[in-house]
């Protein structure tokens, strides 16, 4: 495959830096990129460029899932609900989703879960081991591709909230406090909570160290400085090529 070579697409954000921009030139773009049949989802594609094909290569098929096996995986991240959504492929037995948060078992349960184990007690082997009786496995982008266009697959399930590319430090505010707030939610709430706990802090004069909202806000001005500049760096419009 092309984008295996030594110098093929991949080395974009693994050997050179990745982006957040309109505009990015891909090294090798024409033999390493999947071309978008016409009318495909454009949304819904958005998450094969990284959490639907890494549950899918890391977890499904390096897990060799086969029919009427069971199948466990550990954390409800995007990526683990990702591997839970592609191992339906293979039509298994028991796909059982291990995690802390009883918020993201639930998800998951949605999303295709025939089990769900709480492992906050550190018994989940114990656990996995009586609902299947053995030691469960544990867990490429055209063939995922064909499945969104054939509508095997529904990868928009995996988004929760939309932002515009000058918001992107709101989207990583409500990533980091989806805990607290489960998946429902505005940032602008998240970001609006934060400053009031720094003004709180402050007039209290506490020499605490301040809430984690407070210090991500604090944070806010140098990686909002930093995006902005790699992505007047790394936009490009086609013509200026």
């Amino acid at each position: 495959m092309y984008s295996r070579c030594r110098t093929g697409g991949w080395i974009l954000g693994s050997k050179i830096d990745g982006t957040q921009a309109e505009y990015v030139r891909t090294p090798h773009a024409d033999t390493s990129l999947p071309h978008l049949p016409d009318g495909v989802d454009e949304e819904a594609v958005v998450v094969l460029s990284d959490i639907l094909p890494t549950g899918f290569e890391c977890g499904v098929l390096n897990g060799k899932i086969s029919p009427g096996s069971a199948v466990a995986i550990v954390r409800a991240s995007p990526v683990g609900l990702a591997t839970l959504l592609t191992a339906q492929f293979y039509s298994p037995a028991e796909i059982i989703m291990i995690d802390l948060d009883d918020k993201r078992l639930a998800i998951a349960r949605q999303f295709g879960a025939t089990q769900t184990v709480n492992s906050a007690d550190g018994k989940a082997v114990e656990k996995v081991r009586a609902l299947t009786g053995e030691m469960a496995w544990m867990l490429p982008t055209p063939m995922l591709l064909k499945m969104v266009v054939s509508h095997r697959i529904e990868p928009k399930l995996l988004i929760t909230h939309r932002f515009k590319l000058d918001e992107i430090m709101d989207a990583y505010d409500m990533f980091s406090c989806s805990r607290d707030r489960g998946l429902e939610g505005d940032h602008r709430d998240i970001k609006q909570r934060g400053r009031q706990w720094c003004r709180q802090a402050e007039e209290r004069g506490s020499t605490q160290p301040r809430h984690e909202s407070c210090l991500r806000l604090q944070r806010r001005a140098t990686y909002q400085a930093t995006f902005r500049r790699r992505a007047h760096l790394l936009t490009r419009s086609p013509s200026t090529e």
